[in-house]
Order: C-alpha cells, then structure tokens, then sequence
C-alpha cells in the first residue's frame, strides 16, 4: 500500500 503512496507522489513531481 505505501507503494501506491509513493507512485502518487512521484506522478506529481513528474507533472510538475
């Protein structure tokens, strides 16, 4: 479950 955190977090960066 933490992965699914993590991938949210990342997306984000990425978008930014």
């Amino acid at each position: 479950m933490a992965a699914r955190k993590t991938n949210q977090v990342e997306f984000r960066l990425i978008r930014l």
